[in-house]
C-alpha cells in the first residue's frame, strides 16, 4: 500500500493524482504503526495521523490557489512537503512521535517517508532565496538539538533534520546530487534502524555491543573521510557552492557538530567499560580530532 502510493504521487505531473499518492501512502505507514497493542505507538499514530493531514490540507489549498509555479501555490506546496518530511520549521512533531514508535514504523518513516517529499521538493525546482533560509534552520536544530539526546530514535530524528539540510541544498543546485544524496541516505539510514533494532539499542548507553558494523555506518553517516558519505557530502558542497558560500558554510559547520553525537554513540558501539559520563569528554575530543582532516580538505 505504501508503495502504491508512492508510485502514483511520483509518476504524475499533477497536484491532485500526487495528493491521493500521498494520502495512500499515510494509510500503509498508519496500518503499519497502530496495528498493534501499544498504547504509545498508537498514540504516536494519532499524533503522525494529524500531523500529515496538516500538510494535506496544504496541498489541497495549493490546488486551489492556481497554478504551482505562481507564488501562492509555489508557497503552499513548499509547506506541505516540509510538514510531511518533519523539516524545519515544522518538526515539532517529529523527535516524540519517532520516540514513541517502535523500531519498523521509526525506521519507515525515517527513511521511506522521506522519498516522496524529497523527490517532490527537488522537481519543483524551488530556488536557493526560498530554500536557503529553511536550510539554515533544518542545520542548526538538527546538529544542536542532537547533542542533547541519549536516546537513539530522538537522537535519529534530529538526525534526519541535519541530513534534511543537506538533501535540500542538493535539490537546489544539481538533481544529481540530490538523486544521489538521496539514495545513500536512505541506504545507510535502512542498515542501522536494521542494526539498532536487533540488538535494541534504545539509549547511547545501552550500545556498548562492540558492533563494528553500527560504527562503520555511523561513521559513513557523518561523512568521515575517506568514507563514502563524505565523498557524498563533497559533491553535494561542490554542487552547492556555484551559489551563495553561506549555505556550503552552514553545511559544513551543521557536519562538525553533528560529529559530536555521531562519535558518541560509535564510541559506545565500540567499548564497553568507561560509563556515559567519563565517554562524553571522550568522544568529543574524538569528533574534533575527525573532523579535522575534513576541515583540511575543504
Amino acid at each position: 500500500m505504501m508503495g502504491l502510493g508512492l508510485l502514483t504521487a511520483l509518476s504524475t505531473p499533477y497536484l491532485f493524482p500526487v495528493w491521493l499518492g500521498l494520502e495512500i501512502n499515510l494509510m500503509g505507514m498508519i496500518l503499519s504503526t497502530c496495528c498493534r497493542a501499544d498504547q504509545d505507538e498508537n498514540e504516536s499514530a494519532v499524533k503522525y495521523f494529524l500531523v500529515q493531514a496538516f500538510g494535506s490540507t496544504f496541498i489541497l489549498m495549493a490546488m486551489l490557489s492556481g497554478a504551482l509555479w505562481q507564488t501562492p501555490g509555489c508557497l503552499l506546496f513548499l509547506a506541505a512537503m516540509l510538514i510531511k518530511l518533519g523539516a524545519a520549521p515544522f518538526h515539532m512533531w517529529l523527535p516524540g512521535v519517532m520516540a514513541s514508535m517502535t523500531w519498523y514504523p521509526a525506521g519507515l518513516l525515517a527513511t521511506v517517508q522521506k522519498l516522496a517529499p524529497a523527490l517532490l521538493i527537488s522537481a519543483a525546482f524551488y530556488s536557493s532565496a526560498v530554500v536557503g533560509p529553511i536550510i539554515l534552520m533544518n542545520v542548526a536544530i538538527g546538529s544542536i538539538g542532537g547533542m542533547n539526546q541519549t536516546f537513539t530514535r530522538p537522537l535519529m530524528a534530529y538526525s534526519a533534520l541535519a541530513h534534511i539540510a543537506w538533501l535540500l541544498a542538493a535539490a537546489t543546485a544539481a538533481l544529481w546530487s540530490m538523486a544521489l544524496y538521496l539514495t545513500a541516505y536512505l541506504a545507510l539510514n535502512t542498515i542501522m534502524f536494521k542494526l539498532l533494532a536487533a540488538k535494541n539499542i534504545y539509549n547511547i548507553t545501552a550500545a556498548k555491543t562492540n558492533n563494528g558494523a553500527l560504527s562503520l555506518t555511523l561513521m559513513t553517516l557523518a561523512g568521515l573521510p575517506p568514507s563514502a558519505g563524505f565523498v557524498i557530502k563533497w559533491a553535494v558542497l561542490s554542487s552547492a557552492a556555484a551559489g551563495a558560500l553561506l549555505v556550503p558554510a552552514s553545511l559544513i559547520l551543521g557536519a562538525m557538530l553533528t560529529l559530536y553525537f555521531y562519535m558518541l554513540l560509535t564510541l559506545h558501539a565500540l567499548v564497553k567499560t568507561p560509563p556515559f559520563g567519563g565517554l562524553s569528554a571522550q568522544a568529543l575530543l574524538a569528533a574534533l580530532a575527525s573532523a579535522a582532516p575534513a576541515i583540511a580538505l575543504m
